[in-house]
């Protein structure tokens, strides 16, 4: 039953912490087993096509990223919508136009987002001490700098198809 299934993963995370400190441990024994859950990610490269006909994607839809993107998924998806509406926009009677338009000015963007993402998260799971000491104080130094602030800022307001200050009218 259900029960069975929360306790096995409590056995299976008490089995991944095995060398942590006793600390670590006790917290998971003192959770209650209902309270253990476990949601998968999944990696995947983004899509090559985002539309057929007349439905297009957007989003996690065509190019899903991992937490590791720094919260990218939300903020690309409305940046997709942007895009899309301005392209729809300028392509009224041809939908396919729109569509072409929107998938290739976004499609290299949200591809080099995805792939940051894959590359963060496999330095966050090196299970090389030495590796994982070089990393931590790179991030360090990267933090104390403000060089992550700068990257993201770049990103924002450089990088990202939507201005700042939105200047978007549609006409009635």
């Amino acid at each position: 039953g259900i029960n069975a299934e929360y306790g096995a993963k409590k056995d299976i995370l008490n089995k991944l912490l095995d060398n942590f400190i006793p600390e670590v441990r006790q917290l998971v024994d003192l959770t209650p087993t209902e309270h253990i859950l476990h949601f998968g990610l999944y990696d995947r490269d983004p899509l090559t096509t985002w539309f057929k006909d007349r439905v297009v994607l957007l989003g996690d839809a065509c190019h899903a990223t991992l937490p590791t993107s720094g919260g990218q998924g939300a903020n690309m998806a409305l940046e997709d919508s942007f895009v899309l509406a301005q392209a729809v926009h300028k392509h009224k009677e041809d939908v396919g136009a729109a569509f072409k338009e929107y998938q290739h000015i976004r499609m290299k963007r949200t591809a080099e987002i995805v792939k940051i993402g894959q590359r963060v998260a496999k330095m966050e799971m090196m299970d090389n001490s030495f590796l994982c000491s070089v990393r931590d104080w790179l991030l360090g130094q990267m933090m104390r700098r403000g060089v992550l602030v700068k990257m993201m800022e770049d990103e924002i307001l450089h990088k990202s198809p939507v201005p700042a200050h939105p200047v978007f009218d549609f006409p009635n």
